[in-house]
């Protein structure tokens, strides 16, 4: 492969074999010895910068993409609350107004209905009939849901044994 000191090149590993992405590795070594080469001027730094850039694109993207997922996240299972909890958490701490009670009231909003409208009431009944979003923590309403999710499995069980 032929490169230029003069051009930004984009590197893409999705979907790559362990293979490919060294070789791909290989040429991105390629690439920085021909910047270092042909711009003497150029640190290793800016180098690296160049090479991040290319191998990442504009991050600028990911903060979009990352509120889209929050947005749409839901936990359609109560068996999928922890990758829902996971998930959420990961994607809201990434974010710089991730205690803004918008964020809270929309991790409810992605449990379960029967789930979540029994932690709202759980709230309600411990803060005088509102849910106050701007005061709780995440850990609060986690604990809350576990609680209210526990008791939801335990009725279950309960109606089970019943049955029989």
């Amino acid at each position: 492969n032929k490169y230029n000191a003069n051009t930004i090149y984009e590197w893409n590993i999705d979907g790559m074999s362990e293979y490919n992405i060294l070789s791909l590795l290989q040429q991105m070594t390629m690439v920085s010895n021909v910047y270092k080469n042909q711009n003497r001027l150029i640190s290793d730094h800016a180098i690296a910068n160049l090479l991040v850039v290319g191998f990442t694109g504009d991050p600028s993207h990911l903060k979009d993409r990352n509120s889209e997922l929050l947005s749409n996240l839901k936990c359609k299972k109560l068996t999928d609350f922890k990758w829902y909890k996971d998930v959420f958490m990961t994607k809201v701490m990434q974010r710089s107004d991730n205690q803004q009670p918008f964020w809270k009231e929309k991790f409810l909003a992605g449990l379960p209905t029967l789930l979540g409208e029994k932690v709202r009431n759980q709230i309600r009944e411990n803060y005088r009939g509102i849910v106050p979003y701007e005061k709780l923590t995440y850990d609060e309403l986690i604990s809350f849901t576990q609680k209210e999710g526990l008791k939801i499995c335990q009725d279950l069980k309960l109606q089970k044994q019943l049955k029989k």
